[in-house]
Formats: structure tokens, sequence, C-alpha cells
């Protein structure tokens, strides 16, 4: 069982150029409660050597998360972490330019890649951080606890179960990781948390770290694997936030306005989503007091 949010997903914890630096210092005290088992030099080195053998074989296009674990279920650290913590890397509401979004290589089937927070965000916090991304997830073997476990309360969703480890982990030894998409304000703001201020967005909405292109096929695959068909009816509602949004889109033709922003944050177009024609300020105000279209900004 995944334990994750809506906002996130699951992803293979590849070796890329802008992964944390395993010998930085570690400066806030969430490091210093990470269980120690999880941090001896023989435990660093396994997984490393894993991760290593996951990038060079290209898994991510190869086999699901779910097909990697149940393959490997017998190895560590599967068979030795039934409560598996995964770091999470935070993603930020930095948009990306149309022509990253064409990359996806989906409109040909008649989908649109801007519907969709992982095709869309690619600017993430420091990976391995506290500060971007804070505790983890994690992925819970329900055959290996008693049933008794399941009903006791559970004080932190980060931390689930009295068998689970200190919900932070250094980011190498992570086999998975959670994206965690920060996504628009709208979005954002969508759900129904006092935690959820516009002052809070923003401390986060133009993170820039770095770039990370991993999931960007993964929609390409899924309609392969699918069928296109199959993949517009099952993806229909992407990106909507509600069902009085998917009223409206159903009622105004499926009138969106997409926004562009440049990695300063800064607006720099706006485009009717049917059309793909660029729109004036003038054009954008009338047209939203015309429909009251879903936009991906406010």
């Amino acid at each position: 069982v995944a334990i994750i949010d809506p906002d996130e997903y699951i992803t293979y914890n590849l070796i890329a150029s802008d992964d944390r630096d395993p010998e930085r210092r570690n400066d806030v005290e969430v490091f210093d409660n990470i269980d120690g088992n999880l941090t001896t030099v023989e435990y660093r080195m396994d997984m490393q050597h894993l991760r290593e053998k996951m990038t060079d074989a290209k898994i991510f296009y190869r086999k699901t998360v779910f097909e990697y674990i149940k393959e490997h279920s017998t190895e560590n650290p599967w068979i030795s972490e039934p409560c598996y913590l995964m770091p999470r890397t935070m993603f930020s509401a930095i948009e990306s330019p149309h022509e990253v979004l064409e990359d996806a290589g989906v409109e040909q089937y008649g989908l649109n890649a801007s519907r969709f927070t992982t095709l869309r965000y690619y600017k993430h916090g420091e990976k391995g951080s506290w500060y971007d991304n804070h505790f983890g997830k994690v992925l819970v073997d329900v055959s290996r606890f008693e049933e008794e476990e399941f009903k006791k309360y559970m004080t932190s969703v980060h931390n689930p179960l009295e068998l689970c480890s200190y919900p932070f982990r250094l980011y190498e030894t992570g086999l998975l990781r959670v994206h965690h998409y920060l996504g628009s304000w709208e979005q954002y703001s969508s759900r129904a948390d006092v935690r959820r201020s516009r002052d809070k967005f923003d401390e986060s909405a133009y993170v820039n770290y770095g770039t990370d292109y991993q999931l960007q096929g993964w929609l390409m695959h899924f309609v392969e694997t699918v069928g296109a068909d199959k993949a517009k009816k099952l993806l229909k509602y992407s990106g909507i936030t509600g069902v009085e949004d998917a009223d409206r889109l159903a009622r105004n033709g499926d009138i969106e306005l997409n926004y562009y922003y440049d990695e300063n944050g800064k607006l720099f177009q706006v485009k009717n989503k049917k059309t793909n024609e660029t729109l004036s300020a003038n054009e954008v105000g009338n047209i939203k007091k015309r429909y009251d279209v879903i936009s991906t900004e406010e």
C-alpha cells in the first residue's frame, strides 16, 4: 500500500547529475534522527549499487515500480524494510514553455500535456534537502503486519505504524522517490487545508535547484500500453480540481487558459488552449468574465 497524496507520484530514484552530494555537511537535526541501520557504510554502498543497476538498465521504460518490487520482493531492502520509506522531491510552480510540453509527444492523441502536473512542472527543490522536501512517504507491505497494528491510532501519515522508521532518510539510499508537485495556485488552494495559504504557496512557487525530465515520457508509454482511446477515457478529468470544474469544462466546450512563465517566475505568455491562440490581457479578462473558465493560474 502506498501512503501518498493525490499531488504525489512514485518513481525510481535514478542517478542524476544534480543528486545530493553524499559527503555534504548535514546542517539540520533531522539528519541526526535517521534510523542508524539506514546510514551504515555497507547499507549506503548496497543501495548505491542497486541505483546504478537500475539507471544503467533504463528500468523506467522496462518495468513498472510494482513489477520491480514484486520481482525483488525476497531481496533487500524489500525483505528487511516492510515499511519502506521513500525520500520526496518537491516540484515548484515554474511553468514549462510550450515546446517542452510538446516534447511529451501526446498532442497527436488529443491529450493536452498542460493538464498533467508531471508534464508541466520540471523545476524542483534541492534533492535530499529538508527545507524543500520535508519528510518522506512510505510503502507498506500489509502482509507483513498483524491486523492489530492497523487498528492503532496513526500519529502521522509519514510514520503510520510503530515499526516504521523515522520518516527521513538520506536521499542517495532510496531506490524509489516521491515527486511532490506544488501545482498552480488554483490546484494548491483547491484542497481544504488550513495550512495552505497564498504566502505558503509563494515560498515554494519559484524554487529552482534543477530540472528533472524523468517523468516526461510516462504518458506516451501509457498510451502505447493501453491504447489511445482507453487512455483518453481514463484521463478525461485529469487536471480538474473538482466536480464543478468538470461541469464548466463540459458547458464551455473545454475552454482553458494556459499560462507560461520563465525560469524567474515572470509571466510571458497566455494562450487559449483550444485554439493555441496567444491572447492579450483584455482578451483574457473578457473570456474569464464570459465563460467563467478554468485557468491554470489565478
